[in-house]
């Protein structure tokens, strides 16, 4: 039988925690609710008083299956600034265990390519479920454009390291209430691991969901089409090797027009030169790709505007999927 720990703390809204448990319990699922407070007693964000069936520190984690967490201001917010919610959390995230929110709970970290950002908040609204405007996610977007750029610092063309400015964000979207957190750049996840690490709440990593929905789709050869920083980090080559699929990259002259494609193109608000960018695939399916990841989330804008077809996997669209799932929404329109 399948089991949930549905978490309480005071500050929750009400029909976000209460719901799940009618539902579930009249599915046949087991669910405990565990409350953060240190006490079984807890008070809704509109002062109704709900008792929890066990504490945080009595619970047994080990068998659960999914962990819930329902929103509601202050109450995501006091489910954030619990270290241990928050371990667990991360622990269950990273074992590939289910973690599900609902409302105040994902975050954008975006700002790092602006358009993308942009067009990731699109996609989000429209693969959801939805009648009305309650129907859909609470989502809060920290675009700071003024990040330093990502591929200049791995590349060594800039001292200006972007990490400060991407965890002070991180840390503002979980003040704000996030539970989950998305980053739609690419070459951002350079500094995934220091960010996972320092940050309270699970961050989705889009390369290593990426690969693995390739081979899930039957990908065997990945061609990889991103920014010289996301090649250099090596970041989808790993992803390829931990999931056991080959991979291939352009050859120095049509990085070089991937490059141009994404910075003098979709930087500057123009479409995509498709001469330079046919090249380069042209250039991976003769190395025996099947498959090509558009790496860098402003080539995910080429895919809009230009319908690419079945061979490219868009790493956007599977962030915006992945994200949905975290949320506790089933996507719709992939």
């Amino acid at each position: 039988m399948i089991t949930i720990r549905d978490f309480r703390a005071d500050g929750m809204e009400e029909g976000e925690c209460l719901s799940i448990v009618d539902m579930a319990r009249r599915a046949g699922i087991e669910v405990e609710t565990v409350s953060i407070m240190g006490r079984a007693e807890v008070t809704s964000s509109h002062g109704v008083r709900i008792i929890a069936d066990t504490t945080f520190e009595a619970a047994d984690f080990e068998s659960s299956d999914v962990l819930f967490l329902p929103g509601g201001i202050p109450g995501a917010n006091n489910l954030a600034a619990h270290d241990g919610l928050c371990a667990l959390v991360k622990r269950f995230a990273a074992e590939g265990r289910r973690v599900a929110a609902i409302c105040a709970a994902p975050g954008i970290l975006g700002g790092l390519g602006p358009a993308a950002s942009c067009y990731l908040y699109q996609m989000l609204i429209d693969h959801t479920p939805a009648s009305c405007d309650q129907d859909h996610i609470d989502i809060v977007i920290s675009s700071r454009a003024s990040t330093p750029d990502r591929t200049a610092f791995i590349m060594g063309k800039s001292k200006d390291d972007p990490f400060a400015v991407m965890e002070q964000d991180g840390f503002s979207l979980v003040h704000y209430g996030a539970t989950v957190l998305a980053i739609p750049c690419n070459t951002a996840h350079y500094f995934y691991d220091r960010l996972a690490e320092a940050l309270p709440v699970p961050v989705l990593n889009m390369p290593r969901l990426t690969v693995a929905d390739a081979k899930a789709a039957g990908c065997t050869k990945l061609g990889i089409l991103a920014t010289d920083g996301t090649l250099a980090a090596e970041t989808y080559q790993l992803a390829c090797r931990a999931q056991d699929i080959d991979w291939a990259v352009p050859s120095e002259e049509h990085q070089q027009e991937v490059m141009s494609v994404i910075y003098d193109d979709i930087k500057q608000g123009k479409r995509a030169d498709m001469a330079k960018f046919g090249a380069a695939v042209h250039d991976l399916k003769k190395q025996g790709c099947d498959m090509a990841v558009l790496g860098c989330t402003e080539l995910s804008l080429v895919k809009r505007d230009e319908h690419l077809g079945k061979f490219f996997i868009d790493s956007t669209e599977v962030l915006c999927r992945h994200a949905l799932e975290a949320c506790g929404v089933e996507p719709v329109g992939f």
